[in-house]
């Protein structure tokens, strides 16, 4: 009886042993399924990041802030994947730096011809550069990115080699391009950090600015006789703070878009590639996330001295810079940055007076704990004047005439003591010329009597009787 009892109550202790250890194995999930969802969602950026980020429906999910290059929150930043029609960032950066808005472009056969999205440019057709510029950003028209492509480079492979150039310089890793207009290739891809790198340097230039922050744009439509209306996709340009930039979608890519956002002080660019349908709204979540834990900070501001320099003739050169440097930082970070913000100054080799007052004469790189290295413009505080090296000429002309009247007396002393010597010696010589003369007039005398048969002088003269 009691055997049985003991045996019962074993039986119901390892019942309740392994009841608690399944009740810790699910916790255990349970904590691991939750912080799955939190890693899930990125990685954040710095040491401290905010905590909090929602969960967003895309392979790779990055936001950058725009001035520092500073990554709050990423997830697969580096994975390469299809980023379809976000490629005309580049596109459109290209054509801008190097083509002429007002340059007339006649429209290929392999322009009119290519598939995608399009605007139905015809082959002959012409249309200026600036039109197709908008065409490619507000319609997303890969017509118009071929016929940007062949007039700026001659052809779309010599394109693409100049877009991977401009990838290379801005410090893209994990992107290489073989298209303007982005349709799928499996040489043809890019990452979230790459494009993101290139939509911050992008809009740096006023006139891509311009273009991606446009709603509504009318161009020719000769064909038709009429004009082509075209509208943003973009449908963060209808938020107060949206200011750009490009979508774009294939089957194979998903739906990709890079788009930015400013808030006083601080624009940020989002980017998401392989994302649902619903990615606009997770766009303005990670937007709205990111300007509500992350204030602006101002570590170097415009006109801070920096620095001097010496140059030639004893004149120096007090270099200010030319920029805020403001940063992206939470409250804590904010609280313990004063004195460990660090600044290298770069000034140009070259530099010469005269040098005016805000002019160019190199580069302040800025370095603030947790934020990449920000570089501003190096100005010139105030003017400095050029030496004056024409009033020297007055002094160098006295100094010539006071060796020339030096030279001219040493040799007119060297002449007078020359004449006084030859003087000297004539003196001393006088009498022996005097016993010469003498002489030669005795010799001469002799002569002469002895010619008239006469005796010399001083001897008696005749025959003896």
């Amino acid at each position: 009886m009691r055997l049985g009892r003991a045996l019962s109550l074993g039986a119901a202790a390892r019942v309740a042993i392994r009841a608690g250890l399944l009740v810790v194995a699910s916790l255990g999930a349970v904590l691991v399924s939750a912080s799955a969802a939190v890693g899930g969602s990125g990685t954040r950026g710095g040491s401290e990041a905010a905590a909090g980020w929602p969960d967003v429906d895309a392979r790779a999910a990055l936001v950058m802030d725009a001035g520092s290059g500073r990554v709050l929150y990423a997830r697969a930043p580096d994975e390469r994947r299809l980023i379809a029609s976000t490629t005309k960032i580049m596109t459109a950066l290209i054509a801008i730096e190097r083509g002429n808005p007002d340059d007339l472009v006649t429209v290929s056969r392999r322009a009119a011809t290519v598939e995608g999205s399009r605007i139905y440019l015809e082959e002959g057709e012409r249309e200026s550069l600036r039109d197709l510029l908008y065409a490619l950003i507000l319609r997303s028209a890969n017509d118009a990115a071929v016929a940007i492509a062949e007039h700026v480079a001659g052809s779309v492979e010599e394109f693409a080699r100049l877009m991977n150039e401009k990838a290379r310089n801005l410090g893209c890793q994990n992107t290489h391009f073989v298209n303007p207009h982005g349709l799928d290739d499996p040489d043809h891809y890019s990452t979230a950090r790459d494009l993101a790198t290139i939509a911050a340097h992008a809009m740096k230039n006023p006139t891509f600015r311009e273009l991606v922050s446009t709603r509504r744009w009318q161009m020719p439509w000769p064909a038709k006789n009429s004009t082509r209306v075209l509208h943003s996709e973009n449908k963060l340009l209808a938020d107060e703070d949206g200011t750009g930039i490009k979508t774009g979608y294939t089957r194979a890519a998903g739906h990709c878009v890079v788009a930015s956002a400013r808030r006083g002080q601080l624009e940020l660019v989002v980017v998401m590639l392989g994302a649902g349908l619903g990615f606009w709204k997770d766009v303005r979540a990670l937007l709205d996330h990111a300007f509500a834990c992350y204030r602006p900070v101002t570590v170097v501001r415009s006109g801070q001295p920096v620095g001097s320099r010496p140059l030639t003739d004893g004149v120096v050169v007090e270099g200010v810079a030319g920029a805020d440097v403001v940063v992206p930082l939470l409250p804590e970070e904010a609280a313990s940055v004063d004195g460990r913000v660090r600044t290298v100054v770069r000034w140009d080799p070259s530099l010469q007076a005269p040098v005016g007052a805000g002019q160019r004469v190199g580069e302040v790189e800025v370095y603030c704990p947790g934020v990449p290295a920000v570089t501003v413009p190096l100005v010139a505080a105030g003017a400095v004047a050029a030496p004056q090296r024409h009033a020297s000429w007055p002094w160098l002309a006295a100094g010539a005439v006071a060796a020339g009247l030096l030279v001219w007396r040493r040799r007119q002393g060297r002449r007078a003591a020359t004449r006084t010597r030859w003087s000297a010696r004539r003196a001393s010589a006088r009498p022996w010329a005097r016993r010469q003369s003498w002489a030669r007039g005795q010799s001469l005398a002799r002569v002469q009597l002895r010619a008239r048969g006469r005796p010399r002088p001083g001897r008696s003269g005749g025959r003896a009787s």
